[in-house]
């Protein structure tokens, strides 16, 4: 592992937000013109399908959010490795955490992820 002296690390940071203060700004200035038409935009013309009627006209984001808040959850792996009699262990953790309610529960911890487990761990959160 590396070590940075403080000013580095200090100095790397500041340059990094002041970068993303920039991009947003030219971002939020430009976000009006418009480009080209992108290859999808040109795809489905020819492909003889138009676009959707209804696109922009449904249920806004923040509408949506509020209105099913109580239900939402968001899910994230995250590893921890070990350092043991054998040496270093990975295991890899996975959180869900209710958005309403904040409450974070563990859900999975294993050495290495798989199809079999991630089934089951969702059978585990979707059954009672």
């Amino acid at each position: 592992m590396q070590s940075y002296s403080a000013n580095f690390v200090k100095t790397q940071s500041t340059a990094t937000i002041s970068g993303l203060g920039n991009h947003r700004r030219s971002a939020a200035t430009t976000s009006h013109v418009k480009g080209p038409p992108s290859k999808k935009q040109k795809k489905f013309p020819a492909a003889g399908l138009e676009p959707a009627p209804t696109r922009g006209q449904g249920q806004a984001w923040n509408e949506f959010l509020k209105t099913h808040w109580e239900v939402l959850a968001a899910t994230d792996f995250f590893k921890v490795e070990l350092w043991t009699a054998k040496g270093l262990i990975r295991y890899h953790v996975l959180v869900v955490i209710n958005l309403a309610t904040r409450e974070a529960a563990i859900t999975g911890l294993v050495p290495e992820p798989s199809e079999s487990w991630m089934a089951q761990v969702t059978r585990n959160l979707v059954d009672p």
